[in-house]
């Protein structure tokens, strides 16, 4: 088998995973009876919000793990409650409840039973009047529960907020009037026109890309180009975040359009990043994407270019082909496909959506398969992971791996992994790393930061490695060897693991005694490692290790040494890859300090690429861009294909089984519009992410929002809500700042209860409900969003003593000095410098 995935490489990125299974089972304990994929039966749920319908939501039929699910969000209504409607024309359920619990999920604050209410347009109106009292601005998950007549309950999850002030009416309608004008193909700007007012580039202009459109695109651009689209599936806007101004709002949907007489389906993904000026009483869009990507149809297979078509995609093209190249196996959108040249035959061998896409409950966007092995006759092995919306799962999250048998064409589940995290966590960890040994008929993915280990021969699973950051764990190109160190810290990393799946061999690598080890990531399939003295380290000002390298190595994928790198006096603090050069960025020591000097680079020789199958832009009058892999010269293809479907089994050992999920403490994630980023070590690095993407909010491991991308307004303060508190000891200042945020934050203490506890954080984990944050590393510009929403925090100025920021405007910052006793007004440069003469050192809270 010849397996490609082609994409960019990112240097010290994991890359994203697929399976390596082989052709173990073949039909052996495979269930006779096979049939077709069950057809969905759980209903949609919506929100309904001033006459507005919003929140389009699947249903669970198991509990999730909350704390990082942030599909949709809804303020209270002027009733302190909520509206749901039930798509319930099959008249499915019984009993409607409600439960309403913490953000993480893990405290119950109420629960109780839905009123119902009339039915309107094939929905079934459901009021929840809570009854608790909620604190303003704190979310908390609101589960909408259906019992089945069989006893079967699905969850239906949303977040809700308390906001004195809010606008999302406003927001939802700005949004859908910019959606409908999309549309609208003007000949010539109009006034009026909400989508040409809020264009930032020159109209004139030409581009060749629909997969992605932001506001920086030309007109015909973000007007479809060539296409000219229907929607298929209706429009339902879900907002994913809000607060007082402020709104990020989905829209999901699939269009079709004719091209060249031909029928084309494409899966649409809208996010529009909004707030309200309540001066002006006008919406501002600060950002607009939209993602389009190709259904695959038969009508993609092009004779003149010899090639199949992905059609529009922001995706790489991910496919595995026979040695003669006679077969070739490829995914787009949840669905699996493989094309036989020598009978020119099409087989959709696995499928969520309906061929129609007509029921949006089959358009699944939160599920991907990992292509496995094929052999030499088609035979596949593939993994299914996400959000399961049809069949024997449905309502269920995980993972399934499957066997295909090209022989009698049919498609078996071997073992199905049941996980209450949501698909966008398992993408960045199930996603990048699956793997299936023949020679052991052992299976192993990554999940929850765990290196799993299941034996197919009597269905164990294992936990092989465990208490690792799952980013820690790196992944070579061809998804064979993974990389992992000895500890979850940088500082404490004294050896790293590198196993490779395919031989079953494992290597230690260590550096001399007492010094420690970094792992920079792999190059193709040569991984790069370094050395540093641990005398060396440099801790940042928010607990961050820099480790400077005073050796480099490259190490085959066999375990062999390739290359090193050392040179005497200098350091390594950061790498980076271009085409066939590793680049340097190196530094000297001196009186303790490293010194940046001028960059160095290593030849690298990539392995020889002689494969006969490429993939290629190509440009279409009407989609534009688009995707092909293209065969051999010798090879002729036909612009017809007989189409072929599977039926679907399990096999006679079928198993089920289950990861329960946590969140790891003192972690920081990252989402943007369009969803999770990723998970860092310090608040900092996470809102620096943030700041620098100009777009998206930092979560704590809890689930509470700590940061938004957002302008602070002008002015604020809170000077005259805080209990300004003297303390001349200046070794005392930041826990002294910390018992007036305490106070602040509603906590019994005293003062020395606050020195006593000797730690920013531990005074808010000892004597308050919120939790204290070393955002260190920021600028002082991001730092004022906390004041902006009231919070203040303390800093470290240029003597090392702490105050806290209490006040601001556009030129000056006040901050009470509890060495002084007394507030200081400084202008914001001043107060920047210095900052970072102490590394911009600060702490504040959240308030859970």
């Amino acid at each position: 088998m010849k397996r490609f995935l082609i994409k960019a490489f990112v240097f010290i990125a994991v890359a994203v995973g697929t399976a390596f299974l082989v052709n173990q089972f073949n039909n052996r304990g495979l269930d006779r009876v096979s049939s077709e994929l069950d057809e969905p039966t759980l209903p949609y749920v919506y929100l309904e919000f001033e006459g507005k319908v919003i929140n389009r939501t699947c249903g669970y039929t198991q509990t999730m793990s909350t704390s990082l699910m942030r599909d949709g969000i809804v303020p209270l209504n002027s009733n302190h409650g909520v509206t749901v409607l039930v798509d319930n024309e099959a008249k499915y359920g019984e009993t409607f409840t409600y439960e309403l619990r913490s953000i993480a999920g893990d405290s119950l604050v109420e629960r109780g039973d839905a009123v119902p209410g009339s039915v309107e347009n094939g929905r079934k109106k459901y009021d929840v009047n809570f009854r608790m009292d909620m604190q303003q601005n704190r979310e908390y998950v609101f589960v909408f529960i259906i019992t089945a007549a069989d006893g079967t309950e699905v969850r239906y999850y949303n977040r809700v907020v308390n906001l004195a002030e809010q606008h999302a009416k406003a927001i939802v309608d700005f949004a859908t009037n910019f959606h409908d004008t999309t549309f609208i193909k003007e000949v010539n700007e109009s006034e009026g026109n909400v989508v040409f007012d809020n264009l930032k580039t020159d109209k004139a202009g030409t581009t060749s890309s629909l997969a992605h459109v932001d506001l920086n695109a030309t007109y015909e651009q973000i007007t479809w180009g060539g296409l000219t689209p229907v929607v298929v599936t209706g429009v339902t806007p879900t907002i994913t975040e809000i607060d007082k101004e402020y709104a990020v709002i989905h829209m999901s949907y699939v269009v079709e359009s004719m091209n060249d007489k031909k029928s084309h389906y494409y899966q649409v993904d809208e996010y529009y990043n909004v707030t309200y000026n309540r001066s002006s009483e006008m919406v501002k869009l600060l950002a607009f994407d939209r993602y389009q990507e190709s259904f695959f149809d038969s009508g993609y297979i092009s004779k003149d270019r010899n090639s199949i078509s992905m059609g529009v995609t922001n995706e790489p093209a991910e496919y595995v082909t026979s040695e003669d190249y006679g077969i070739l196996a490829f995914v787009r959108l949840g669905q699996l496909w493989m094309y036989k040249y020598n009978d020119s035959s099409l087989t959709n061998i696995f499928s969520y959506p309906q061929d129609s896409y007509s029921d949006a409950r089959t358009l699944n966007t939160n599920l991907d398969i990992n292509i496995a092995d094929m052999d030499e006759d088609g035979n596949i092995y593939f993994v299914v992971y996400g959000y399961m919306n049809r069949g024997v799962h449905e309502g269920k999250n995980g993972m399934s791996l499957y066997y295909y048998s090209a022989e009698s064409m049919t498609t078996q589940e071997l073992f199905f992994v049941e996980c209450d995290e949501s698909y966008d966590i398992m993408k960045k960890e199930t996603g990048r790393f699956t793997y299936y040994n023949a020679q052991t008929n052992t299976f192993y993915y990554l999940l929850d930061e765990t290196l799993y280990e299941v034996s197919l021969a009597d269905m164990t699973q294992t936990a092989i490695v465990e208490g690792i950051p799952s980013a820690k764990y790196l992944v070579s190109a061809n998804r064979k060897l993974i990389a992992y160190p000895n500890a979850a810290e940088d500082e404490n990393v004294t050896a790293i693991t590198i196993q490779n799946f395919e031989t079953g061999e494992m290597y230690e690598k260590t550096c001399a005694t007492g010094d420690l080890l970094l792992v920079l990531g792999f190059v193709e399939n040569d991984l790069i490692y370094g050395c540093a003295h641990s005398a060396d380290v440099i801790m940042t000002s928010d607990g961050q290790a820099i480790l400077p390298l005073y050796e480099l190595f490259i190490m085959s994928d066999n375990g062999e040494q390739k290359k090193d790198y050392t040179k005497d006096g200098v350091y390594i603090m950061n790498a980076s890859v271009g085409d066939d050069t590793i680049y340097l960025t190196r530094a000297r020591k001196q009186n303790q300090f490293f010194e940046e000097i001028d960059q160095d680079y290593i030849s690298y020789k990539k392995e020889e690429n002689n494969k006969m199958i490429t993939t290629d832009t190509t440009y279409d009058s009407y989609a534009w861009n688009i995707l092909d892999i293209v065969f051999p010269s010798n090879f002729y293809l036909s612009d017809t294909a007989s189409y072929r479907k599977t039926k679907y089994g399990r096999a006679e050992a079928y198993k089920d089984m289950q990861v329960q999920t946590k969140t790891r403490d003192g972690a920081y994630y990252v989402f943007d519009n369009a969803g999770y980023i990723g998970e860092y070590e310090t608040a900092g690095s996470a809102i620096t992410r943030v700041v620098d993407d100009e777009a998206g909010l930092v979560v704590d491991s809890n689930g509470n929002t700590i940061y938004r991308c957002l302008a602070a307004d002008s002015y604020n303060t809170v000077a005259d809500e805080i209990k300004e508190t003297p303390n001349p000891d200046a070794n005392q200042s930041l826990l002294t700042c910390a018992y007036m945020c305490a106070q602040y934050a509603g906590g019994t203490l005293e003062l020395t209860d606050a020195i006593n506890c000797g730690t920013f954080e531990k005074v808010f984990e000892d004597y308050t409900n919120g939790v204290g944050i070393n955002i260190s590393g920021i600028s002082l510009s991001t730092a004022l969003y906390f004041l902006d929403r009231d919070i203040p925090f303390a800093a470290c100025i240029d003597d090392g003593r702490y105050v806290l920021v209490i006040s601001y405007n556009s030129t000056h910052i006040r901050y009470y000095d509890p060495v002084l006793g007394a507030e200081v007004k400084v202008t914001r440069k001043a107060f920047e410098n210095s900052l970072s003469l102490q590394s911009n050192t600060m702490y504040t809270f959240s308030v859970q």
